[in-house]
């Protein structure tokens, strides 16, 4: 039921007391977080399209979660290396003769 869907996922932000919420950006087209997803209400629970079918939405977004925890590991990870900060291109490559056209 088209209209059933917006009227679900605005109880489920409240009820789960997310900080963003979905915007509609098209039919059953809603973005959450930069990320556009399929949303639908099937058998009365909202589900998101994931892959080549839908789960649960709750899933859909442990998933998000997990991904940007996963992606904010990795930054910090670089940048308690250092390594970013000590291996910067100077623009001298010592293996290529200056005086060549």
């Amino acid at each position: 039921e088209p209209t059933e869907t917006p009227l679900r996922l605005g109880d489920f932000v409240l009820d789960q007391q997310l900080e963003q919420e979905f915007v509609c950006v098209g039919p059953s087209t809603y973005e959450f977080g930069g990320k556009k997803v399929q949303i639908r209400c099937t058998g009365g629970r909202l589900v998101a399209r994931m892959g080549g079918g839908f789960v649960p939405l709750l899933d859909w977004l442990a998933k998000i979660d997990a991904d940007e925890a996963r992606l904010r590991e990795v930054q910090r990870n670089r940048e308690a290396s250092g390594f970013y900060k000590t291996h910067q291109p100077s623009g001298v490559y010592p293996d290529v003769d200056p005086g060549l056209p």
